[in-house]
């Protein structure tokens, strides 16, 4: 599956190219009011949005190799916290910490763990539009490390639970819906387990991963 994904995101991603590279040209040739330049700008979105689609789709079928070393998590979260700290600002939402201290290192790929932290708390933010709260809170729990990402929106419909990390399943009007099953690929390659659930009617995301012994 791997190999035939690859083929085909080659295939489709030098045709998009190539029509990004066209509609470029025929838009420097429209006058600065021309009310055209809006299809072009429709038209670069769109291949844009393509291009992030086969890119993702590649990446859930052929993960990447795991390159793991020992890690805090604790230091893993506030750099994601770091990361989406001008979101936090512009959208009125605020970032709580509950860090345990001391936590035990675990062997895991750093950037890809962060990668799968950082689409969490962007699916959080996602939902409250009009501002809230994020809570990441870590803990040891028997031989796992885990993270915790909890947010103050709306909540998720228990229905959708079940499905909520199947390929290409989204609630979002243009949602992609892999972020999620790429994050829990992720998650599964360092044995670890990715999990979601309602506390209280909010959305909690558990990220397990195995201490290092």
């Amino acid at each position: 599956m791997g190999e035939l994904s690859a083929g085909i995101v080659h295939e489709v991603c030098n045709p998009l190219a190539a029509i990004k590279g066209a509609v470029e040209i025929l838009e420097e040739e429209l006058a600065a009011d021309s009310p055209r330049r809006e299809f072009a700008g429709l038209a670069k979105k769109e291949v844009e949005r393509l291009d992030k689609l086969v890119g993702e789709f590649l990446r859930f079928a052929r993960p990447a190799t795991l390159s793991v070393q020992l890690n805090n998590l604790n230091k893993i979260v506030e750099s994601v916290a770091a990361l989406v700290e001008n979101q936090e600002k512009s959208q009125s939402v605020k970032i709580k910490k509950d860090l345990q201290k001391n936590l035990p290192e675990v062997l895991i790929d750093s950037e890809q763990i962060k990668q799968v932290l950082l689409n969490l708390a962007i699916n959080s933010l996602q939902a409250m539009p009009d501002g809230g709260q994020i809570a990441f809170r870590t803990s040891e729990n028997g031989r796992y490390c885990m993270v915790e990402v909890k947010d103050s929106g709306a909540g998720i419909d228990p229905k959708f639970i079940p499905k909520i990390f199947d390929p290409f399943f989204t609630t979002k009007e243009k949602g992609v819906g892999l972020g999620l099953s790429i994050a829990r690929k992720i998650v599964n390659q360092h044995e670890g387990t990715l999990s979601i659930a309602n506390d209280s009617g909010k959305t909690v995301f558990s990220l397990h991963l195995p201490k290092n012994t």
